[in-house]
């Protein structure tokens, strides 16, 4: 179980898809690299889709969400600006040992009681 807070873009989910995220299990898939983990499990959904977003940075621990709905946990080689929704951040503490797990392992988050955000990244 990884701690986790609300990304910049976590507003534009649904209901149904931020209530997945914080109580349902992940699957990392084989199409996972240094640059990420691919989750596979319930699919997330934005509430509204307006323009594209713009590139905007993101960092170790990222949580995007690309169109199909399946997230992504960026890991140590990640990219340095993104275009996907940043759903959740991964709080550094808890986030040790994620880069360890296996394939196919089941994995899940949830909410972090940071009094700020910036305190637990």
């Amino acid at each position: 179980m990884l701690r986790s807070v609300r990304g910049p873009e976590y507003g534009q989910f649904t209901a149904a898809s931020q209530q997945a995220f914080w109580t349902e299990e992940f699957q990392v898939t084989p199409a996972s690299n240094r640059m990420g983990s691919r989750l596979a499990g319930p699919a997330l959904f934005r509430s509204a889709y307006g323009p594209e977003l713009l590139s905007a940075a993101v960092t170790f621990g990222t949580v995007q969400v690309p169109p199909e709905g399946q997230p992504i946990v960026l890991l140590a080689d990640h990219q340095t600006t993104g275009g996907y929704p940043r759903l959740a951040l991964v709080a550094a503490p808890t986030f040790r040992p994620w880069p360890r797990c296996p394939q196919a392992a089941r994995c899940g988050s949830r909410k972090s009681a940071c009094p700020k955000p910036s305190s637990c990244i």
